[in-house]
């Protein structure tokens, strides 16, 4: 029987094989994929504070609905206002309730750096993303042969685009030689869906200096998102957190702002 994600990166295989020939040329033309990816290693550069990666998200297979009925405008624009140094919008729509128009409607609504958060595949879907306004992708090495990461990885630098790499497993280290812009390590196996901070607390260790590293999953409070800085990330991605929230924006400033002096 295939696990979750054997069943999420299939359905994203069948899905890629029906683009068509001229996909490329189409996204290539598109008034989005003319304009210049937005960094989010300017953050690192400029500010000593860790960053929060910020997610909007309506459901996932651990968790089903999480918030079905949110608005992409509202919900971007209050974690902008609250201090977030890119936001992450979950396009894949049959497992997470997503679409690449959330993306746009994010694009068209705040000025950070956009993730695409979906399950890239293939290099076509790098074009797609810059085509409907991402400036960061997602590289997933459990969903991913070591040749197709490198192929996935030379065409986002050739489009300026930046990459995370998401590992979870020691074994998966070996994927560094893609050279990503940041590693996101993930508490949550996206086999089974469980989760364990304690292992990214160990990995987190092993990754060379140089590259940001960032958590997700699992953080729930300033204090536990200080632990993972003072153990050597300098990031964070959080969506069904905040995703629950009520006043979002003042409930994430105050969260950032809290985690803030926590790490000092």
């Amino acid at each position: 029987m295939m696990n979750i994600l054997d069943r999420i990166v299939l359905q994203k295989r069948i899905d890629v094989s029906k683009y068509s020939e001229n996909a490329r040329a189409i996204f290539e033309n598109a008034t989005l994929f003319k304009q210049t990816p937005k960094p989010l290693a300017n953050w690192f550069y400029q500010s000593v504070s860790p960053a929060f990666i910020t997610e909007f998200k309506r459901k996932s297979p651990s968790k089903t609905n999480i918030n079905l009925e949110a608005k992409v405008a509202e919900v971007t624009k209050d974690y902008e206002k609250a201090g977030a140094a890119a936001i992450s919008i979950l396009t894949d729509k049959a497992f997470f309730g997503g679409s690449l128009q959330d993306m746009v409607q994010a694009r068209n609504t705040v000025n950070l750096p956009i993730l695409r958060k979906d399950f890239i595949v293939d290099p076509i879907q790098v074009y797609e993303a810059k085509a409907y306004g991402a400036d960061i992708i997602l590289l997933i090495a459990a969903a991913l042969s070591i040749n197709d990461a490198v192929k996935i990885a030379q065409t986002a630098r050739k489009l300026g685009i930046e990459f995370i790499l998401e590992i979870h497993r020691e074994k998966e280290l070996c994927y560094l030689d893609i050279q990503p812009d940041f590693v996101g390590i993930n508490s949550r196996n996206l086999r089974t869906f469980e989760l364990d901070v304690q292992n990214s607390m160990q990995l987190v260790k092993k990754i060379p200096p140089g590259i940001p590293a960032i958590a997700a999953s699992g953080i729930n409070t300033p204090e536990e998102a200080a632990a993972l800085y003072k153990n050597g990330f300098h990031g964070f991605l959080i969506g069904e957190h905040f995703m629950r929230a009520q006043n979002r924006e003042e409930y994430v400033n105050q969260f950032i702002e809290k985690t803030y002096v926590l790490c000092k």
